[in-house]
């Protein structure tokens, strides 16, 4: 088959390498032809995805194009993964297919962007063939975007389901074949779920709320634990094992950051606030995030006596999340800001953002390091605010001799209390360890 990409977010240079390595013909439509997809910003984060993107060249199954007219009147399915931050080009782009297409289309809407769009997209296109008296079908399906930054192919291929908006029956006919071909073993155990088109873009934002609301729960509880003197990850236990619930998303932390989880819940609220309906959980659970981004800062306030100026502190994972160069609402940021504000010296350590982070800042007290244990050295307190396996099994001993005063502020929880006090350690997670 024949299919086009507009746009080359990394879930979608995913899904085109994956129908590519499926036997289609994949052209990702781009200013500039000569451009390397492997060095797209995001794609060398992606574990497999350079390496399957530049086999899939290689073999002449997957390429580039500028022809934006020969793109859309070759294909049999165009695919639009373009950021909802570029919706005049999105509208564009609709325009050209309307007036451009001489065969029957399917279009795949993997952007993200407000309830409603697409049907509007939908009436535009009709409403042009019409004019153009026209006798084909074009016919545009919503794919919400399911799959997060480090971990696209393999959430891709491993997903519980599909889910898509709209379309005829002979168009989710064709992309049932499509999908098929690549995606599951068996439809019966992981089926592809029809629904309308404003129901499926209303699915990726209920996705994100809900997740976003238990992770404020399970922050705001941890947060409570501390001042009874009990140790959240015994409660975390006792609640991941209830069939109900399970264990995903009930990690106490100090806050989630990126930008399509964080965006993507503003977009819902001012949404809901068009249509006079009600957001008084949604607002909160951002208002509540925003605020955990601070604890590990306040912890520190509270530590150190409120004395920060001119302490040698340590950050170790700036990211928001673990392979991932991104540190877009990270976090991090809030932290960094605060220690700099009051005067104090950081030095960082990421295994990807680093450079970029400190660049962002462009702060006199703020340096980057290449090695972690580096990053301690005369440090009078480490933060651990991103999850990276290399950060699992540190050696205590070494971070200790290298510190001046070995307190660790855990933010993710991924430390035992117990071993770090054993080791010397000053310790405090998120609802455990030391009360500060």
């Amino acid at each position: 088959m024949k299919i086009s990409l507009f746009g080359q977010s990394v879930a979608s240079l995913a899904v085109a390498g994956l129908l590519s390595q499926a036997g289609n013909q994949v052209q990702v439509v781009v200013d500039d032809a000569n451009i390397k997809l492997m060095s797209i910003q995001g794609v060398d984060e992606e574990p497999g995805l350079a390496v399957l993107l530049s086999t899939e060249m290689a073999a002449g199954r997957l390429y580039c194009v500028e022809n934006r007219q020969a793109a859309i009147q070759e294909s049999e399915f165009i695919f639009l993964g373009l950021p909802a931050s570029e919706i005049k080009e999105i509208q564009q782009l609709i325009d050209e297919i309307g007036a451009l297409t001489t065969t029957d289309l399917v279009v795949i809407n993997q952007s993200t962007l407000p309830v409603g769009t697409t049907d509007t997209f939908q009436k535009q296109i009709n409403k042009q063939l019409a004019e153009r008296q026209a006798n084909i079908e074009v016919d545009i399906v919503v794919m919400p975007e399911l799959i997060g930054k480090g971990t696209a192919l393999k959430e891709f291929q491993s997903n519980d389901r599909i889910i898509l908006g709209g379309g005829s029956e002979a168009s989710r006919q064709k992309l049932k074949g499509l999908f098929n071909s690549f995606c599951f073993d068996s439809f019966e155990d992981k089926p592809i779920l029809w629904m309308a088109t404003t129901a499926a873009e209303y699915t990726k934002f209920a996705l994100n709320a809900m997740l976003a609301t238990r992770v404020s729960l399970i922050n705001e509880l941890a947060n409570s634990a501390e001042l009874f003197g009990i140790d959240m990850e015994e409660v975390r236990q006792g609640i991941g094992t209830d069939r109900r619930i399970g264990f995903n998303y009930i990690n106490p932390g100090c806050g989630f950051g990126g930008v399509g989880f964080s965006e993507g819940l503003d977009v819902l609220v001012d949404t809901f606030k068009q249509r006079g309906a009600d957001a008084t959980l949604l607002t909160s659970t951002l208002a509540a995030n925003e605020q955990q981004k601070e604890i590990l800062f306040r912890k520190a306030w509270r530590y150190f006596n409120r004395e920060l100026a001119g302490r040698q502190v340590t950050v170790w994972g700036v990211s928001y999340k673990p392979n991932t160069a991104s540190f877009e609402n990270a976090p991090s940021l809030k932290l960094v800001e605060s220690l700099l504000a009051q005067g104090a010296k950081v030095a960082i350590f990421d295994p990807k953002a680093g450079v970029d982070f400190v660049a962002h800042f462009n702060h006199p007290n703020l340096v980057c390091c290449s090695d972690m244990y580096q990053a301690l050295e005369s440090s009078e307190a480490l933060f651990l605010l991103t999850e990276w396996p290399l950060f699992r099994q540190p050696d205590f001993a070494k971070m200790k001799s290298e510190m001046a005063h070995p307190a660790l502020f855990d933010g993710r929880n991924i430390y035992s209390p117990e071993q770090l006090k054993s080791e010397g350690f000053f310790y405090t997670g998120i609802g455990r360890g030391e009360v500060v």
